[in-house]
């Protein structure tokens, strides 16, 4: 019987030694797996701390490249109209010194003709002309030189480009006349906006408020513009895009003014989306009898050159002109006469022109690019 208990002790110490080594293993395994789990969700940490970096990079940049794209489009704007001064200088020096000769060889046939009184006459006239057309052309150079300095200075602060975006593919203008009968169709610019100018519309809305005004004309075809002035700045008389409003002018004419609506129009990001209203309007244009002429303002450089790529896909012939007038457009005179017109006496007629006389030149109208 002892010899069994000695035994039973010994199986019971063995136990408890095998489950002590046992629990050492496991806490053993528990802490390596702790240890591996802190790695694990560490690198978790870290990773989404770099995507979260990387995103809010992204995010921060962004109005920095919309800016950057912005500068570059009215560094183009600039670029495209200091050439086009450029060239208009150039013209405008060729015919001064083309005036310059033409007033040298008139005051030569003048000294040569002398004693033939009459024809120093005509002479004299002629070489008055003369100066007064290179005068004219002087002030026309000097606006343009004035225009391109101006150009000049906005360029200069614009952004310079990057190395790579100077091998870029840029058009040059190319200034020529629409073909023969073919009408303009008006785009107005402004207010980071784009503002189709329909005048048929604009004239039937017109003399629509007139009729609803109920102002009956004198005998003398006249209306008394101040009342009509009231009624339709009492009513709105609008398109889509503009409101009409009218005003007697010291002509004794009623004149309408337009002035945009702030709802209307398309910006940049309307304009390039395939169903805008913008492209929509060139689709039902006819390239042989229209043709698209812009009115920019310095605030919507951007929206024109968008406007002008979605011309040439359209194969439109376009130009463009920088405006900087305080209304949105000029007025317009439909034919109605403000009280008092009749009395107004009529102009002179012009005189003739002396005999001999050279008709003036004429210029192309090259209103085209």
């Amino acid at each position: 019987m002892k010899k069994r208990k000695r035994q039973d002790g010994m199986s019971l110490d063995s136990l408890l030694d095998t489950m002590t080594t046992v629990v050492g293993i496991l806490i053993i395994l528990l802490i390596v797996l702790q240890v591996g789990a802190n790695r694990a969700v560490q690198e978790i940490v870290e990773k989404k701390k770099d995507d979260n970096a990387t995103a809010l990079g992204e995010e921060a940049l962004a109005p920095i490249q919309k800016e950057k794209d912005t500068l570059e489009a009215e560094k183009a704007a600039l670029i495209l109209r200091k050439d086009e001064v450029q060239k208009e200088r150039t013209l405008k020096n060729k015919a001064a010194a083309q005036f310059e000769a033409t007033i040298e060889k008139l005051e030569k046939a003048i000294a040569d003709a002398r004693p033939k009184a009459t024809q120093t006459t005509a002479l004299e006239k002629e070489l008055k002309e003369a100066q007064a057309k290179a005068q004219t052309v002087a002030r026309q150079l000097k606006k343009k030189e004035t225009e391109l300095k101006s150009m000049q200075a906005l360029l200069a602060k614009t952004e310079k480009p990057a190395a790579s975006d100077l091998s870029k593919d840029v058009n040059l203008p190319d200034p020529r006349e629409p073909i023969k009968g073919a009408k303009p169709f008006y785009f107005l610019c402004r207010g980071g906006k784009i503002y189709p100018v329909n005048y048929d519309s604009l004239k039937a809305k017109a003399l629509a408020g007139v009729k609803s005004s109920k102002l009956t004309p004198n005998k003398e075809g006249e209306y008394d513009g101040n009342k009509l002035a009231a009624y339709l700045e009492k009513n709105t008389v609008a398109t889509k895009h503009f409101r009409l409003k009218a005003k007697p002018t010291t002509d004794k004419y009623i004149r309408f003014y337009v002035y945009k609506n702030e709802n209307a129009g398309e910006d940049v990001e309307s304009l390039s989306k395939p169903n805008s209203a913008f492209s929509k309007t060139l689709a039902g244009i006819d390239p042989k009898k229209r043709y698209l002429l812009f009115h920019v303002f310095s605030d919507s450089f951007d929206v024109y050159l968008t406007a002008r790529a979605l011309a040439s896909k359209h194969n439109l012939p376009a130009g463009w002109a920088p405006t900087g007038r305080s209304g949105d457009w000029n007025s317009f005179h439909w034919g109605h006469k403000h009280i008092g017109r009749s009395k107004v006496p009529p102009p002179p007629p012009p005189k003739p022109p002396p005999a001999g006389t050279k008709p003036k030149p004429s210029f192309p109208n090259s209103v085209i690019d």
